[in-house]
């Protein structure tokens, strides 16, 4: 290698890097903000009530992975391809052919809760107060997905993340802040529609700051990857269903395992691990486009070095915090009130299968990266459905054996794709490519 090549090699490297702290400082500031928006809401709440809110939030998640046809992911990919290209035709037409689809599931979605709506018995009381919310919010919320990926496929992996993690917190603490000043009783139907309006606000900028302006439709766009719906997609949609259920799905099971007061508890828990996991997405946002890009020119050795330093990034990340709130972890789930006494065991426990995603989570994304859709999704198939079947066997222990069950099956849903990655970027570099 030249002296150039190298010398630009490394300053690659370390705008890389730059870019990466850059988007973590903004991770670790919204993750302040969001503690901080999840205790003022716990207090204002009271446990059943957060239980009642995160019964929504889980089911928005699902809901949406399930209409989202595994679009987030593909826009990720797609638009990284596009952009790298300058193809900024095909990112729009990639938008308007996106928008089309979002239309006919929104009018899915009204017939299927009209139906719910219409059959007696069909859904508990909980579930009645909270489905309205959960379905309009799961559209509002593809939009935001998709939108959050456009940016980081871009370039704007930093500013996504300031208006995700930082805007958007500080609009839910405001808005609670007021209403504790006014000496209002908080309802939690009040934060989900606060919540929704938000994600409104949040997907309209971020689509103005990254779909090209009309003048761009001169770029002829071309090729069947710019469909919704092409080869990969059913791979891609299970593969995000799947990935939203394992995030989500332990609430909803939590549900139906102990009372919503104990949901609420291992909600706050919950939830203080996605805080620390959504600072992982950094690293991702960062790497991942560069692995895309390496395996597209068949550069196996230097995927094998990006996926080990996402490997270390993702622990140097996670470990720090993670002793922090195991240490301190009693502390501040005191100044939530005695109605979470509790929930810091489950803290632990979720903290103990998270440890192992940081190590090998990002060997999933891989899978997709690498064009191994199908094998992420049958083991995350296969993950999930053994999270259920410990969660039965478990139900005696209540929110504990939910906690208990979901990192058992992060472990190995995290670790098995990182082995069939290592060895498939083997094989690739034995048999003669670089």
């Amino acid at each position: 290698m030249k002296f150039s090549q190298k010398i630009a090699a490394q300053f690659s490297k370390t705008t890389l890097h730059l870019n990466a702290l850059t988007a973590l400082i903004v991770r670790f500031m919204g993750m302040g903000l969001q503690f901080l928006a999840v205790l003022l809401m716990a207090r204002a709440l009271g446990a059943e009530e957060i239980g009642l809110f995160s019964l929504y939030s889980s089911l928005l998640v699902l809901i949406s992975a399930v209409i989202g046809l595994g679009s987030p992911i593909n826009s990720f990919s797609l638009v990284s391809r596009l952009h790298i290209q300058e193809n900024w035709g095909g990112i729009r037409y990639y938008f308007q052919n996106f928008l089309k689809v979002m239309a006919g599931m929104s009018i899915l979605l009204l017939l299927v809760y009209i139906s719910l709506n219409q059959t007696n018995g069909f859904l508990g009381e909980s579930y009645k107060a909270v489905l309205p919310y959960s379905l309009f919010g799961a559209l509002i919320f593809v939009l935001l997905r998709n939108a959050f990926e456009f940016m980081q496929a871009m370039s704007k992996t930093t500013l996504a993340m300031a208006l995700e993690n930082v805007a958007a917190p500080m609009a839910m603490i405001i808005f609670l802040m007021l209403l504790t000043w006014w000496d209002k009783t908080i309802q939690a139907t009040w934060v989900m529609t606060v919540n929704i309006g938000i994600f409104i606000l949040l997907t309209v900028l971020m689509f103005k700051l990254t779909v090209p302006k009309r003048e761009h439709l001169l770029t002829q766009p071309s090729g069947e990857s710019l469909k919704i719906f092409n080869k990969s997609t059913l791979a891609l949609w299970a593969s995000s269903i799947l990935d939203m259920a394992f995030v989500n799905v332990p609430t909803i099971l939590a549900a139906h395992v102990a009372s919503m007061a104990d949901v609420g508890r291992f909600s706050i828990a919950f939830r203080f691990i996605g805080m620390i996991v959504s600072l992982l997405m950094v690293v991702r946002g960062t790497f991942g486009r560069d692995l895309i890009k390496q395996y597209q020119d068949k550069n196996y050795g230097a995927c094998n070095l990006s996926l080990r330093s996402m490997q270390k990034f993702g622990l140097l990340i996670y470990v720090p915090i993670m002793l922090v709130f195991a240490i301190g972890g009693e502390f501040l789930f005191n100044l939530f009130g005695k109605s979470f006494d509790g929930a810091y065991l489950y803290l632990l426990i979720l903290g103990v299968g998270q440890l192992v995603y940081a190590a090998f989570g990002f060997s999933g994304f891989a899978l997709v990266a690498l064009d191994e859709s199908k094998f992420e999704a049958f083991v995350s198939l296969l993950c999930i459905l053994l999270m259920v079947v410990l969660v039965w066997l478990l139900r005696d222990y209540s929110a504990k054996g939910v906690a208990i069950a979901y990192s058992v099956s992060i472990s190995l849903r995290s670790f098995l794709p990182y082995l069939y990655v290592r060895r498939k970027l083997s094989k690739l570099t034995t048999n003669g490519m670089p």
